[in-house]
C-alpha cells in the first residue's frame, strides 16, 4: 500500500495552454519514490477528508514534503534527500546486484563520516546501533550487513532462497534506517552530527 507523502506544483506559461510541473514523493512499505513530470493544469484531484490528511501528516508526510525542493535545505537534509532518491532508484532496477549497490550507496551516504572510513565495518556497526538493542541482536544485524557486502563483490548472484532472503532482510533494514534519517532531518544540520550521535548512542553503556 502506497502513501502519497507530498506534492507541489509550479505554473509554466506556454503559448497554447498552462501546464503544471508536478513533483510527488511516494512513501510506501519498503520504498521512497520521487516523481516529476509536466501535467495539464486542469486535472482532477483525489480529495481526502481532513481527518485522513491529519493522520497522514502525523507520520513523515510533512518531513518528506520539505525535501522535494533542494533549495534552502541543510547539509544533512540534502544528504538524506540524495540517499532516498538513490534507494528508490535501486528498487526499479532489474539486476539484483545493481539494486544492492544502490541500497548500499544510499546507506553509506547517511552513515559514513567520510570516504576513508571502512565501509562494511562502519555501516554494519551503525545499522546495528539504530536497529537493535543488546549484543546478540546487534551482532545478528552486523552479520547480515557483512554478508551483503560480500555478496556485492560477487560477479553475479545465484537465485537461491538464502540469498533472496538475505537481500530482503537487508533491504528492510535499510528502509528503516533511511526512515530514521528522514525523521531526524530537522534535528541535525550536518551528517557528521547525525553519525556522531548514532555512535554515541551505540557505544553508551
Amino acid at each position: 500500500m502506497s502513501l502519497s507523502v507530498a506534492s507541489c506544483s509550479a505554473e509554466l506559461s506556454t503559448h497554447d495552454h498552462s501546464q503544471t510541473d508536478s513533483k510527488l514523493i511516494v512513501l510506501s512499505e519498503g520504498s521512497f519514490v520521487l516523481n516529476q513530470r509536466v501535467l495539464p493544469k486542469h486535472v482532477g484531484y483525489w480529495r481526502l477528508p481532513a481527518r485522513q490528511i491529519s493522520k497522514l501528516k502525523s507520520g513523515l508526510m510533512d518531513v518528506a514534503a520539505s525535501l522535494i525542493e533542494p533549495e534552502g535545505l541543510s547539509e544533512f537534509a540534502l544528504v538524506v534527500r540524495a540517499s532516498l532518491l538513490t534507494y528508490s532508484k535501486g528498487t526499479t532496477l532489474v539486476d539484483p546486484l545493481d539494486r544492492l549497490q544502490n541500497c548500499l550507496s544510499a546507506l553509506e551516504g547517511v552513515l559514513l563520516k567520510h570516504e576513508m572510513e571502512p565501509r562494511a565495518h562502519s555501516v554494519a556497526n551503525r545499522m546495528s546501533f539504530l536497529l537493535a538493542h543488546g549484543e546478540a541482536d546487534r551482532e545478528a544485524v552486523k552479520q547480515i550487513v557483512r554478508q551483503i557486502y560480500w555478496l556485492k563483490e560477487q560477479p553475479q548472484l545465484e537465485k537461491r532462497h538464502r540469498e533472496s532472503e538475505l537481500i530482503e532482510d537487508f533491504t528492510y533494514y535499510a528502509y528503516n534506517v533511511l526512515r530514521m534519517a528522514l525523521g531526524n532531518t530537522s534535528a541535525f544540520n550536518s551528517k557528521i552530527q547525525f553519525v556522531t550521535e548514532v555512535d554515541r548512542v551505540g557505544l553508551a553503556p
